[in-house]
């Protein structure tokens, strides 16, 4: 939870130094956090019923607050001349559309969970094998 909060800070960082209006901070803060706040709980519950390590539990969160450090570096430090995209004269790349679009963050909150639910399946897998 601790390198979520710190990620978020970091995107709440950003936000603040990119932005012109710097008000929705807060806002953008307490959503964030609260955001983090479920996921945390909830990767804690599935991670304890699959009875998987810490270490394992650590790898994920990592790679989840250095995936969304990176979403949001990236939305903020890329420039796009949105007035020459309107006018169709410059079309997006697929990075630049993936990385404006609202799913690239949910799917890097979903992608713990797959790995967790891929990880489980194996070990399930394995069980099955020895066992006959």
């Amino acid at each position: 939870m601790l390198l979520l909060s710190f990620s978020t800070l970091i995107a709440i960082g950003l936000a603040i130094q990119f932005s012109v209006d710097s008000v929705f901070w807060p806002i953008a803060l307490m959503a964030h956090l609260s955001i983090n706040l479920i996921f945390s709980f909830v990767f804690a519950a599935l991670q304890t019923y699959f009875k998987h390590t810490v270490w394992q539990s650590v790898v994920l969160i990592n790679i989840t607050a250095v995936l969304l450090i990176a979403i949001h570096a990236m939305f903020y430090l890329q420039k796009i001349d949105w007035n020459a995209v309107s006018e169709s004269q410059q079309q997006l790349s697929l990075l630049q559309q993936v990385i404006h679009s609202d799913i690239a963050l949910w799917i890097a909150y979903i992608l713990p969970f797959l790995v967790v639910m891929l990880i489980a399946a194996i070990q399930k897998y394995r069980y099955s094998l020895t066992k006959n």
